[in-house]
């Protein structure tokens, strides 16, 4: 008869929120190398607790990712609670450009990842929340109704392979501005 699986001890739990808590801010240096050392140092536990809950690099990303992608689905429900859809698509796809640009090595990751039931439930989210927001403009009659939040999904991830420069930077607002003005229906 199969068990249930247990839930991690509470030191486990405890250490796991410490090792993100200490890794968030430092994955967004050193150009997607996230020094495990240092998160350890940082999260107070020994290099063998961070790879108990994380054996990769790309697994530590993922689990920031995942955190990051709940925070943007909550913006999304907050611009549209506050701002007219198609204004709300613009700004969340601002946000999104700019968001990798703060988490080098986060394309990697998910390229390595693909595979791994949290790389999907990250994608998932994201893309709910995007079709959340597209559902809103379509309603209005402002956004087109023939791309979906997959499709948009694939064309801005490709600026999170930018390193963050003032150029990339210029770059990504260049882009979010084309990709969103080609969302728009014409008048």
């Amino acid at each position: 008869m199969p068990t249930a699986a247990r839930a991690p001890r509470a030191d486990a739990q405890r250490n796991r929120a410490k090792l993100l808590a200490a890794a968030a801010p430092l994955a967004g240096t050193g150009g997607g190398e996230l020094s495990l050392e240092q998160v350890a140092r940082d999260a107070g536990v020994s290099i063998a607790t961070l790879y108990r809950h994380f054996p990769t690099r790309e697994s530590l990303l993922l689990a920031i990712s995942h955190q990051d992608a709940i925070d943007h689905s909550a913006r999304a429900s907050d611009l549209l609670a506050t701002a007219p859809p198609v204004e709300a698509l613009r700004q969340w796809l601002s946000e999104m450009g700019r968001y990798g640009l703060t988490r080098p090595g986060m394309g990697r990751a998910f390229r390595v990842s693909a595979t791994e039931p949290v790389s999907d439930e990250v994608y998932r989210t994201t893309a709910d929340a995007l079709a959340s927001l597209l559902a809103a403009g379509h309603g209005e009659g402002a956004i087109r109704a023939d791309l979906s939040a997959d499709d948009i999904l694939l064309a801005l991830c490709g600026l999170w392979d930018l390193e963050d420069s003032p150029e990339a930077r210029a770059q990504c607002d260049r882009l979010t501005g084309l990709l969103y003005d080609g969302l728009r229906r014409s008048s």
